[in-house]
C-alpha cells in the first residue's frame, strides 16, 4: 500500500518528483567529491605519518648513537685521567701514593701492585682490611704468578694506545669491572680498581648541560631540537638491569605510546646498553589520531560544502527577493507618480477649458492640484532620501529644539494630510521638554509615520502623539526622550514588527492591498532616527491599533 501511495504521489505530482530527483542529484554532486577528497586526504595523511615516523626513528637512532659514542669517550677520558695520576707518582713513594689516591679519590675502590713472577704483591695477603681481602679474592686468580703483563690484549684497551698504561675490563657476578694500570718497569705494574658506582654516579650524559647537550648540538644536522629533551628519556642498562636514567621514562614505557631504541656501548663497556625513549612528536601520533583527524576532515569538508551551498542558495534567494522587490518598487513608484500627475493634469485641463465657472469651483480645483503636488513632492523626496541614505551621503545637523512647540507646528503643517483622511491629531507634550535632533530629518520621520497612519488606520479616526522623558537608567547615562505616535487602526501581527522597517517591505494583507505605497517610508524613518543617535520601533497598542516609538537624544 505504501509503495502504491508513493507511486501515485509521483504520478500525480511530477514537480515533487523532479525536486526529489534534483535533491538526490545535488546530494551525489556534493557527497561523491567529499568522499573522494576525504579518502585521498586520509591516505595521504597515513603516508605522511609513516614518513614522519621513519624520519623521527632515524633521527633518534643517530642521536642515541651520538650519546653512546660520547659516553664511551667520557669513560675513556676518566680512566685515562686515572692512568695519568698513576704515571705522576714518584718512584720512591709508590705504595704511599697509591694509598693516598685511594683515600682521596672517590673513583678509586682499591689499588694494587703486580710484580713479574710474584703476581699481586699489594694488597698483601696478610692484610687485615676486609676490602683488601675482597680484592684479592676477586683478582688473585686473574693474575696468577706466571702471568705476563704485555701490551693490550683482546678484551683490553689502552687509553692512549700506549703500552705503558691501559685499562683492563672483565665481567663477573657484580657486572662490569675496570682496572686502570701503569707499567713502572718491566718487572712491576701498579694499578687502580675503578669504583663503578662512583663512575655511574658521575655520568654527565644525564646532565642536559653537558654531554647530552653536546649530543643535541652534534645532532643539529638531523634537525633535532634541544628544546625537545623534556619528552625524551635516556637509560643506561647492563645485563643486571638498569644502572641509571634521566628524563621521562614511565615504568611501562614499552607498553605505552613511548618508543625506544637500544645502542650497545662496546669499547670498554661491552655489557652496557644505552636506551633512548621518546614520545612521538608527530601531530599524527597513532591510528586513533588518524581516525579523529580524518573524521574531522570529513565533517569540515561536508560542512563547508553544505554551508557554501546554503549561503549560495540564500544569497540567490535574497537577490531574487530583492529583484522582485525592486520590480514591485518600480511598479509602485510608477503608479504612485502616475496618480497625482493624472489628477494634476485633469484638474489643470478642467480649469483651462473653463469648466470651473464659479470662484468656489476654481478654488476646489486648485486645492486638488496643490494637494496632489504635495503628494508628488513627498514621494519624490522619499525616493531621494532613500538614495542618499543608502549611499551614506545624508549629513545630519543636530540642534536643540523645544519639542512641544515643534510638534504643534508640525501637526499644523500636516493638517492637509490628516484632514483628507478625516483624522484628528492629539498632541501631549510638556511645555519645557527639549530634544537634540535634526529638525528636517525628524519632520520627515513624523511625516512618514503619520502618512502611514492616514493610509492604513483611517478607520480609527484619531492619532495620538505623546512625548515624555524616560526614567533615569541604572547605567547613569543621560535619559532619552520618547515620542509615541499611536492610532486605533487594525494594527498588524507581531512577526511584522522588524520587517516593516526593511526597504520595499509591505505587509501583504487586505489592508495594504487597497492602498498604494512603495515600502520606503518606514525604512527611511529607521535610518534617519539612527543617524540622529536615536531609533524607532513598533509595538501593538493596548485596545487595538499600532504605536511607533521614536527615541531621541536629550540635550
Amino acid at each position: 500500500m505504501l509503495r502504491l501511495t508513493r507511486t501515485f504521489a509521483l504520478h500525480t505530482n511530477p514537480m515533487t518528483a523532479m525536486r526529489k530527483r534534483n535533491l538526490i542529484f545535488y546530494w551525489l554532486l556534493i557527497g561523491v567529491p567529499a568522499v573522494v577528497l576525504t579518502g585521498t586526504a586520509i591516505f595521504s595523511l597515513r603516508r605522511i605519518q609513516a614518513d614522519l615516523a621513519r624520519t623521527e626513528l632515524t633521527r633518534m637512532e643517530h642521536f642515541a648513537e651520538t650519546v653512546a659514542f660520547l659516553l664511551e669517550d667520557w669513560v675513556a677520558v676518566e680512566t685515562d685521567g686515572l692512568g695519568k695520576t698513576l704515571n705522576a707518582f714518584p718512584q720512591g713513594q709508590l705504595t704511599e701514593s697509591l694509598y693516598e689516591v685511594r683515600r682521596t679519590n672517590s673513583l678509586v675502590r682499591n689499588v694494587f701492585v703486580w710484580e713479574k713472577g710474584k703476581g699481586i704483591v699489594l694488597p698483601k695477603k696478610d692484610s687485615r682490611s676486609a676490602e683488601d681481602q675482597l680484592f684479592l679474592g676477586r683478582y688473585q686468580g686473574f693474575f696468577p704468578p706466571g702471568y705476563v703483563w704485555e701490551a693490550p690484549e683482546d678484551g683490553e684497551e689502552s687509553t692512549q694506545r700506549n703500552v705503558s698504561r691501559g685499562c683492563k675490563r672483565w665481567i663477573d657476578a657484580n657486572g662490569l669491572q675496570l682496572l686502570v694500570w701503569h707499567r713502572v718497569s718491566d718487572q712491576r705494574v701498579i694499578g687502580i680498581e675503578v669504583e663503578m658506582m662512583a663512575l655511574l654516579a658521575g655520568l654527565p650524559v644525564f646532565l642536559p648541560e653537558s654531554i647530552m647537550q653536546r649530543a643535541w648540538e652534534k645532532g643539529r644536522n638531523l634537525s633535532i631540537s634541544y628544546d625537545h629533551r623534556a619528552s625524551i628519556g635516556i637509560a643506561l642498562v647492563d645485563s643486571r638491569g638498569r644502572l641509571a636514567q634521566e628524563g621521562d621514562i614511565p615504568p611501562d614505557a614499552e607498553k605505552t605510546t613511548f618508543r625506544h631504541h637500544k645502542v650497545p656501548l662496546g669499547g670498554m663497556c661491552p655489557t652496557w646498553e644505552l636506551e633512548v625513549y621518546w614520545r612521538p612528536h608527530s601531530a599524527y601520533g597513532d591510528g586513533k589520531s588518524i581516525l579523529l583527524i580524518g573524521g574531522a576532515l570529513v565533517f569540515l569538508l561536508i560542512a563547508s560544502l553544505f554551508a557554501g551551498g546554503y549561503l549560495f542558495a540564500r544569497d540567490a534567494a535574497r537577490e531574487r527577493r530583492d529583484a522582485l522587490q525592486k520590480t514591485t518598487f518600480v511598479s509602485n513608484v510608477s503608479h504612485e507618480l502616475k496618480t497625482p500627475l493624472t489628477n494634476v493634469r485633469l484638474y489643470a485641463e478642467l480649469l483651462a477649458d473653463g469648466h470651473a465657472r464659479t470662484p468656489e469651483a476654481q478654488q476646489q480645483y486648485l486645492g486638488v492640484i496643490v494637494t496632489e503636488s504635495e503628494r508628488l513632492t513627498r514621494l519624490i523626496n522619499n525616493v531621494l532620501d532613500f538614495g542618499r541614505l543608502e549611499q551614506q551621503r545624508r549629513v545630519f545637523h543636530l540642534e536643540t529644539i523645544n519639542l512641544a512647540a515643534w510638534l504643534q507646528s508640525t501637526a499644523h503643517a500636516l493638517r492637509g494630510i490628516t484632514d483628507d483622511a478625516e483624522m484628528t491629531v492629539n498632541v501631549v507634550c510638556p511645555p519645557d521638554l527639549c530634544a537634540r535632533v535634526d529638525r528636517d530629518a525628524l519632520s520627515q520621520v513624523l511625516l512618514n509615520v503619520i502618512d502611514n497612519a492616514c493610509k492604513y488606520a483611517r478607520s480609527g479616526k484619531v492619532i495620538d502623539i505623546t512625548a515624555r522623558e524616560e526614567a533615569r537608567r541604572a547605567d547613569a547615562r543621560p535619559p532619552n526622550l520618547t515620542l509615541s505616535v499611536s492610532d486605533r487602526g487594525p494594527g498588524m501581527e507581531a512577526h511584522h514588527a522588524q520587517r516593516i522597517f526593511r526597504r520595499f517591505y509591505r505587509v501583504d494583507d487586505s489592508t495594504t492591498a487597497s492602498v498604494g505605497g512603495c515600502g520606503l517610508g518606514l525604512s527611511i524613518a529607521k535610518q534617519l532616527m539612527q543617524g540622529m543617535g536615536g531609533d524607532i520601533c513598533w509595538k501593538p497598542r493596548d485596545g487595538g491599533g499600532s504605536t511607533f516609538l521614536l527615541t531621541m537624544l536629550k540635550p
